[in-house]
Formats: structure tokens, sequence, C-alpha cells
């Protein structure tokens, strides 16, 4: 049995994100409520019941169960689209070409699309039930079809153009975590969306081989990793010539991201 002050916490969001009736008309949502509540008791997480999150300023549906957005994400995420805000100051009418790669529920690039009116976002999953989501999402938001491109990529296979700016989350979580008991709330998520070989970094050295091809000059990359991947990260960009990286802290205060570009 979950904790008590747990199990409080996520009724008073279910019933606030969920059944925002509930306290009007109880009767009406008390079998699905309870339904619910059973979900959760067995593990399921909280927002895969509730069936969606916010992220930034954008509504992401979950109905697929894709990756959870987490935090950390959408604080890097507000980082960047507040970079890309500042260079519009510069080229105000320029369009900026945005590769949303192991996207996902798409949430990286959408929060993208709807701070800046002249961006062009790709996504690009391998799971075909992540195209889906992604493209729920992107109606949800009201986003025109005009403004993005949906491919299905293993890692950056098929995604075409060169980019100014590659936004990456890819799976970087070592296999050989899977039975720790701090991880067993990831049962539920989809595991080609979190574990990459023995150390995590399986996806991650391909994608740093790949993705300087892709990047317009003067192009970044944003890629996402655990905090204790640093070193291991910084020494695979080393190996690669012409390139250089900056890392930087999460929230959180951990290292959560590094920026890359060519010299």
């Amino acid at each position: 049995m979950r904790p008590l002050g747990e199990r409080k916490r996520d009724f008073d969001w279910l019933i606030r994100d969920k059944y925002p009736e509930f306290y009007r008309t109880p009767r009406k949502y008390l079998p699905a409520i309870r339904r619910d509540v059973e979900r959760l008791d067995a593990g399921e997480p909280l927002a895969y019941v509730i069936g969606w999150v916010p992220f930034l300023d954008a509504k992401i549906d979950l109905r697929y169960q894709p990756l959870i957005p987490r935090p950390e994400t959408e604080y890097w995420t507000e980082k960047v689209i507040q970079k890309l805000v500042r260079g519009q100051a510069v080229a105000a009418e320029t369009a900026i070409r945005v590769l949303d790669a192991f996207a996902g529920t798409g949430c990286v690039g959408l929060a993208v699309l709807r701070q800046i009116p002249q961006a062009h976002v790709t996504f690009a999953d391998i799971d075909p039930r992540a195209l889906r989501q992604i493209r729920i999402n992107l109606r949800l938001n009201r986003i025109p079809p005009r403004r993005y491109t949906i491919k299905h990529s293993n890692i950056l296979q098929n995604v075409g153009m060169s980019f100014d700016v590659i936004l990456a989350n890819p799976p970087y979580l070592a296999k050989r975590k899977r039975g720790v008991k701090a991880l067993s709330s990831l049962r539920h998520e989809p595991a080609t969306a979190l574990f990459a070989g023995a150390d995590g970094l399986a996806v991650i050295r391909k994608f740093l081989a790949q993705a300087p091809a892709h990047l317009c000059p003067g192009g970044e990359t944003w890629l996402e990793f655990d905090a204790s991947q640093k070193a291991a990260i910084a020494a695979i960009i080393k190996r690669r010539r012409g390139l250089r990286a900056t890392f930087h802290r999460d929230q959180f205060g951990k290292w959560r991201w590094t920026v890359v570009s060519r010299k």
C-alpha cells in the first residue's frame, strides 16, 4: 500500500486535472475515480491515469503511454526557446529549422512551435506509436501542418535537411539499473525511450557521430543526459575533431544537458 500522504496528493491532482466537476456531482464520477485509484495503487504513473501533462504552455496528451515529459526536460527546453527568441530580434524574418529528435510526445518541438512563430519543426522518432502521439498533440495544440514535418527515424536516419537547432532527449539509462528499486516506477514507460546499453550511452554515441552532418553552419545540438555521464560524453565529443561543447546544470543543480557546435 502506498503512503497515505502520497495517495492523498495523487487523489487531489486526479480530481483537479481529470474530474474538475467531481464536487458538484460526485455520484457521476465515483465509479471512474475508484477505477483510477486502483490503477494508481497498482503503480501506474499518475500522468497516464490523468491522461495528459502540461509542458511549458502546451498540453501534452499521453494516450499511447509514451515517455512522460520530465521537469528537467522542460527546464532546458525553456532555455533553448529563450535563446532562439533573443535571436529573433536580430533576424525576425528568418525561418528557424528545428529537429526534435527522439521526439516521443513531441513536447520539446511543440513548445518551440508555440513560442516561436517562424520555427518549422521536424519531429523524428523510431516508434510508430510515438508518431501517432505527436500528431495528436500537434492537433490538440492547434499547430497548422505547414509548420511541421513528422519522420519515422532511427536516430537521425531519414531526417532530411540540415537544421539550425537539433534538440535531443535520447534514451540514456543503463540497462543494468533496470532492476533497481528506485527505478521500478519506470516499468510502465516504453523501455526503448529509456534504456540504451550497459552504460546508457549506446544511442548517444551514434547520435553525436551523426548530428554534425545535419547542422547548418553556426547550428547547435542540445542534448539531454544523466548527470553521471558528463565526463564520458565530454570524452566522446573531444574525440570528434571540430566540435566544442558547453555543459549545463538543471534546476536541481545536476549536470543535465550539453550544447554542441562546430568550432
